[in-house]
């Protein structure tokens, strides 16, 4: 019986070692991710914008608009066959990612207007066409995203 007491107490305590090292992990990385956060290294690890000039398509529409800051934004908005403002059918809001610009992403939405939706895909601020505002920070693409909606729903949009 005391033989078993004593197994019972090693595995014990091998597993609260191995409990206490994982936690010394856990604890490590949460204070890496949160020096990467702080410092504004994670976005530049994330997120990489493209600026090289691109051409717009026949058939779509360069729009400009500003984000709640005043940010100059550019998009396209791609209008499905026989949208006008008397019939404007579904739309998408394409919030294209972390990489390259509206042109690189263009694959990947104009086939719904093929298919009877219209799609407005912008840039983030220092992405494509937007304005280059220095470093990119990734606590703005909320408001960026609003703008583009918001403007989207505007009178003068149609």
């Amino acid at each position: 019986m005391a033989e078993d007491t004593e197994r019972q107490d090693g595995s014990g305590r091998r597993r609260r070692g191995v409990l206490v090292r994982l936690a010394r992990i856990v604890v490590m990385l949460g204070i890496v991710a949160m020096a990467l956060r702080l410092s504004g290294c994670a976005e530049g690890l994330f997120f990489h914008p493209t600026r090289e000039a691109f051409d717009t398509p026949p058939g779509y529409e360069d729009v400009e608009f500003a984000s709640g800051d005043g940010t100059r934004l550019h998009g396209w908005f791609i209008s499905a066959p026989g949208v006008d403002a008397e019939h404007p059918g579904p739309a998408v809001l394409h919030v294209h990612g972390n990489a390259g610009n509206v042109s690189l992403h263009d694959g990947m939405s104009a086939f719904l207007a093929d298919s009877g939706i219209s799609v407005f895909v912008f840039d983030y601020r220092g992405f494509g066409r937007s304005e280059d505002v220095g470093s990119f920070r990734r606590s703005e693409l909320p408001a960026d995203t609003g703008a583009s909606r918001a403007h989207r729903q505007s009178p003068e949009a149609s």
